[in-house]
């Protein structure tokens, strides 16, 4: 969103109150390879302004929750309305003196491009806070005045994923009604730079280790069923034992995600058993 031209806002004077922010919402965060290590993130925030949507600006600052130091400096950027996508710019809502301002904020594995994307190391993900400032700018005679409304922080508002992969693998095949069925799987999560200057890490997946997985069977035409969690060990493999049941059954794992990873159902493999 650009700033409003001079003279645009003539109802706007500094007796007018600050505009406030109610609300902002986010949708997550996924820098994935098929994205080019580029994505948009929606942003919406919702200002009220007596002055009209098209006088406000804001300031915004994303933040890593909970990210103290250099670890938060690290996970860490400001902004402008004026420097992010707005689209079609301020929608009026259905309240009165109140506007959605949707905006798209976008995201780089690279931390020195022209966007001033903060560093997607691996402390970077997780969830995100984003503090909105808003502002109202007018000009009065040949004076330009802004009004600052108070900073409003969503707190977790949204999260930063890192990609992750699952693989399903039943042995042996065939098998014989009531022999021992192995299932085997690995889990790995998108490889993150370790600091600023690191690059070209998000092609990369690496183990994912300790975390628990699901394992699911159905029968060929059935519905998925959980049957037991299974830890991945310190490479990100997994490995159950079974006995195999008198038909046919399809086995796969599923990954539940977590506060940094996303969730991932691997696909199924089927087994023929011979009676």
């Amino acid at each position: 969103m650009t700033r409003p031209a001079e003279g645009a806002t003539a109802d706007c004077t500094p007796a007018d109150p600050p505009p406030r922010v109610l609300s902002v919402q986010s949708d997550d965060v996924t820098l994935l390879p098929s994205s080019r290590g580029f994505t948009d993130q929606p942003v919406h925030v919702t200002v009220q302004s007596a002055c009209g949507g098209s006088s406000s600006y804001l300031q915004l600052r994303f933040r890593r929750s909970g990210q103290v130091g250099e670890k938060g400096r690290a996970c860490a950027v400001s902004t402008s309305s004026d420097y992010i996508d707005s689209g079609a710019g301020p929608v009026a809502t259905s309240q009165p003196d109140v506007y959605d301002h949707p905006l798209s904020k976008p995201w780089s594995f690279d931390a020195n491009d022209d966007y001033g994307t903060p560093a997607t190391t691996s402390a970077c993900a997780g969830p995100w806070d984003i503090v909105a400032t808003p502002y109202n700018t007018f000009k009065m005679g040949d004076t330009s005045t802004t009004t600052k409304g108070a900073p409003f922080t969503a707190k977790a508002v949204f999260s930063f994923f890192r990609g992750s992969r699952l693989t399903t693998n039943v042995s042996p095949e065939p098998v014989r009604r009531g022999a021992t069925v192995t299932v085997k799987g690995r889990l790995t999560r998108q490889a993150m730079a370790p600091d600023r200057l690191s690059t070209g890490a998000r092609d990369k997946y690496i183990a994912f280790a300790g975390e628990p997985v699901g394992l699911q069977r159905r029968t060929l035409s059935g519905t998925y069923n959980n049957i037991r969690t299974v830890r991945s060990n310190r490479d990100g493999y997994l490995t159950t034992k079974l006995k195999a049941l008198p038909e046919d059954r399809c086995y796969r794992w599923v990954y539940r995600g977590s506060d940094t990873t996303l969730r991932v159902t691997a696909g199924g493999d089927c087994i023929h058993v011979r009676r």
